[in-house]
């Protein structure tokens, strides 16, 4: 996964580093004062870690609102790791800025978790419309911000659209499956 630093403009990468050490140390101050005060109100400390995990599950909870995308890839990280030996080769010649496009072997339902894993980067995947619409795969399909799309003859506004988003500078994942359909 990513840091901020990582992400952030060469131009800007001390401004963005000093910033976080700065808000860090911020809450930090923040947070021993609130657990002076919570244990002279008489708060025991186990009754202050719980405190500490609800607040942190709180916080983890709205980040993960904000940007699903990075929890799914970390959960699919996570499920593979443990499920699989995953061995990546080549993955330094996967660009990390700007677009790049990942035409892969569709073999099974796993490989879009296999590839988001593998990939240093975050990836938007293109996905048959009638799938993407599914409701339990609509779910984590949006989360991982893929791209539906169809045939100009069913929606020219579907295809027209997912053009527009696949110009972005994202890297894109097209199952040759899939790809071999279309055309």
């Amino acid at each position: 996964m990513r840091s901020c630093s990582q992400t952030a403009p060469k131009h800007a990468m001390s401004r963005v580093i000093s910033t976080n050490n700065i808000l860090n140390a911020v809450f930090m101050v923040a947070a021993a004062g609130l657990a002076a005060l919570c244990l002279s109100l008489g708060m025991t400390i186990p009754q202050l870690l719980l405190l500490t995990a609800i607040l942190n599950a709180c916080v983890a909870v709205y980040i993960y609102s904000l940007v699903p995308e990075f929890l799914l890839r970390f959960v699919a990280w996570v499920l593979m790791r443990l499920l699989y030996r995953l061995k990546t080769r080549g993955i330094d010649n996967i660009p990390s800025a700007g677009g790049a496009l990942i035409i892969c072997n569709h073999v099974s339902f796993v490989d879009a978790l296999l590839l988001s894993a593998a990939c240093p980067r975050p990836i938007r995947f293109v996905m048959e419309a009638a799938i993407f619409r599914m409701p339990v795969v609509n779910l984590f399909a949006r989360g991982m911000k893929a791209i539906p799309v169809c045939s100009a003859k069913e929606n020219p506004e579907i295809m027209e659209r997912a053009f527009v988003i696949v110009r972005t500078n994202y890297a894109r994942a097209i199952w040759f499956v899939f790809f071999r359909k279309v055309n």
